[in-house]
């Protein structure tokens, strides 16, 4: 079921979709968005409290998730850390996007295993069924 609410923000309110997940997944839109959001409210003035910092990114994460649909913000204790990403991507001229997943397109184990030995992680499920029985956890 995919429902509609209504934008907070200033004059051209419009509707959101809101999505079954609670939480926010797009791990790049998502972050980049936050992180300039809260730079932009303030969160690394330095001449604010430690708590007004942290109300401000809590703020931002909030924002930034019920703009993009979600009832769940983002972790606002991750904000230093995708900061520091993406400092050190500018500072290095680093040409990938540092908010993305670092463990994209890389293989599993399964896959690896099967790949260099092809049925023998089929061979191993039989025996154990034959073992420990079909309904053994």
């Amino acid at each position: 079921m995919v429902t509609t609410r209504r934008s907070s923000g200033g004059t051209n309110a419009e509707n959101i979709q809101v999505h079954n997940r609670k939480q926010a997944n797009e791990r790049t839109t998502g972050r980049n968005v936050v992180l300039h959001t809260a730079i932009t409210w303030g969160w690394r003035d330095p001449s604010l409290t430690s708590a007004r910092r942290e109300y401000i990114a809590k703020s931002a994460c909030r924002q930034v998730a019920y703009d993009m649909g979600y009832p769940a913000p983002l972790a606002h204790t991750r904000l230093p850390h995708w900061y520091g990403l993406v400092h050190a991507a500018i500072t290095t001229g680093e040409n990938a996007d540092p908010c993305s997943p670092s463990n994209s397109g890389r293989a599993t184990n399964v896959d690896i295993i099967d790949e260099g030995h092809p049925g023998y992680l089929r061979e191993m499920y039989r025996y154990a069924e034959r073992v420990c029985g079909a309904l053994a956890t």
